[in-house]
């Protein structure tokens, strides 16, 4: 018996040891709000700027919870049970009829580009990374540092931080992240920060 209960308080003590924080690392990067992850007109079109301040806080709470990894809060469960389904008693709409394409081996191939119908190519998929190297020289970030890429972007720091780097290595991966945020990693060092394109 009591064996059995020097186990259950060990574990439990092993449970509560792992769910005590320990601090932050300094490697820890904090979201620093979707007002400074936007500019002004990106923030205005997106309708963020109608939400109140508490609610703009709720929301920057659980996009920094979201982009750390951590699990977001949720909403609690209501004990009702769920309503039950609706059922439609419309018919279900039938397929889509693909319209004739040209294939270069029928007399008709010329009537049906003519009329347009025949399949557009959908346009390239924005990339989500790209390499491209900072010019005139990679020195690291401090603030609201602004990067001029050799593409000819500009790309601006748009969260806090400082890293200094003295080595010669120029190159950056910069990749799009879930909800649209961009991150710059210098190669080299393996360090990255959230930026946000300017031009």
């Amino acid at each position: 018996m009591i064996r059995g209960l020097k186990r259950l308080i060990g574990l439990l003590l092993l449970v509560a040891v792992g769910l005590v924080p320990f601090g932050t690392s300094a490697d820890e990067k904090r979201f620093e709000g979707v007002e400074n992850a936007m500019t002004p007109a990106e923030f205005k079109a997106a309708g963020l700027d109608k939400l109140s301040a508490e609610e703009l806080q709720r929301l920057n709470s659980w996009l920094d919870a979201f982009e750390s990894g951590k699990t977001p809060p949720h909403a609690p469960q209501s004990r009702k049970p769920a309503p039950a389904p609706v059922v439609q008693s419309t018919p279900a709409m039938p397929e889509p009829v693909q319209a004739p394409q040209a294939t270069g081996d029928s007399p008709d191939d010329e009537a049906i580009a003519r009329a347009g119908l025949h399949e557009k190519p959908a346009p390239p998929p924005e990339a989500s990374s790209f390499v491209a190297s900072v010019v005139p020289h990679f020195e690291g970030w401090s603030g609201k540092t602004v990067f001029e890429l050799d593409n000819g972007q500009v790309w601006q720091q748009r969260q806090a931080g400082s890293f200094a780097y003295l080595g010669t290595s120029d190159q950056v991966r910069l990749t799009k992240k879930l909800f649209g945020f961009w991150f710059l990693e210098h190669l080299d060092s393996g360090r990255s920060i959230g930026v946000k394109r300017i031009h």
